[in-house]
């Protein structure tokens, strides 16, 4: 396979696993501020998906209570912002289109419906309830996308980069929100009034992730703080923890190899570390701790991700 096609195939990969997860995180934020039923939750709520998503600038409470449509636009809509969610389907539809002779017909049109559904909305002024209805929309339109990655497509170098693009992606997102709610839980123990802190920002990160149900089928108890971490990181049979994920790259690191006839060394290596790692990792009972953990999981992350374009992507 050219290294173009390899890349475009890898990098649609992590924009499809991205849009899915800014869909989910807005969807869960809005749903907790009907709940909680305050502005003050809802502001609290737009800068959540700011620091998730990367963005530089992050505008100020004040600014946000002034002009929520226009914080509403730069998070979902706008094309001039990089982390956007509307920019971020842009470009894995950009590079989807470029490996467009290697998938088929019904992924590209799945794609597709993606890209015209956000575009179909790009000129209006969405409240609060427009936004939960797009959100739900890509939300479905990126499961779909993925289920037909699995379903459509040979299993062979084309399916194998597009796969290592979700894993590496769905790794990275999950390490992210992680490290977002450990500083919002900081923020809110302080300026909310709640009984039980840990409870509720532990089923926040659980439902964040779409993670409560398969928690609660496994612990059968209300989440603490460890027990969610525990399940999130490390839970090897869970399909959205980070242990899974990377041990999924793995696999098909290896299968590339094989396929490729590439001598198995320092990439190999990296993600087998990592790999290792994390299935004999213990966590410890403080969560300060944790925010280095994650951030050393993420700095790795980036790591494997380089090597594999030395490897693979450069032409």
């Amino acid at each position: 396979m050219l290294s173009r096609i390899a890349n475009n195939l890898f990098w649609a990969g992590r924009y499809l696993e991205r849009a899915e997860h800014l869909s989910r995180y807005y969807l869960t934020h809005h749903y907790n501020a009907v709940e909680i039923g305050t502005h003050e939750f809802q502001i609290q709520s737009y800068n959540s998906v700011f620091l998730l998503s990367g963005m530089s600038n992050i505008p100020s409470v004040e600014y946000i209570k002034e002009n929520e449509s226009d914080v509403i636009h730069r998070l979902l809509l706008d094309m001039d912002n990089f982390n956007s969610l509307r920019a971020t389907i842009h470009k894995g539809r950009e590079n989807f289109r470029s490996a467009r002779d290697v998938i088929s017909s019904s992924l590209w049109e799945s794609v597709n419906r993606l890209y015209i559904r956000i575009n179909d909305v790009a000129d209006k002024n969405l409240d609060n309830e427009d936004v939960r209805i797009l959100c739900e929309k890509i939300l479905r339109d990126t499961l779909i996308s993925k289920a037909l990655i699995n379903d459509s497509l040979m299993h062979n170098e084309t399916w194998a980069f597009l796969r290592l693009g979700i894993h590496i992606e769905m790794a990275t997102q999950i390490s992210r929100i992680i490290l977002t709610k450990l500083t919002e839980n900081n923020v809110y123990a302080e300026t909310m009034d709640l009984d039980n802190t840990d409870t509720y920002f532990s089923l926040n990160l659980l439902k964040n992730t779409e993670s409560y149900d398969m928690f609660k089928n496994h612990y059968k108890t209300l989440p603490n703080l460890k027990q969610t971490f525990e399940f999130l990181i490390l839970e090897k049979n869970f399909p959205k923890s980070i242990s899974h994920n990377v041990a999924k790259m793995q696999s098909i690191i290896i299968k590339i190899a094989d396929m490729n006839g590439i001598s198995k060394n320092g990439l190999e290596h990296l993600v087998g570390k990592l790999n290792s790692h994390l299935k004999y990792t213990i966590l410890d009972e403080q969560p300060e701790s944790y925010v280095e953990f994650i951030q050393n999981i993420l700095n790795e992350l980036n790591h494997i991700a380089a090597k594999l374009e030395d490897r693979y992507f450069v032409y």
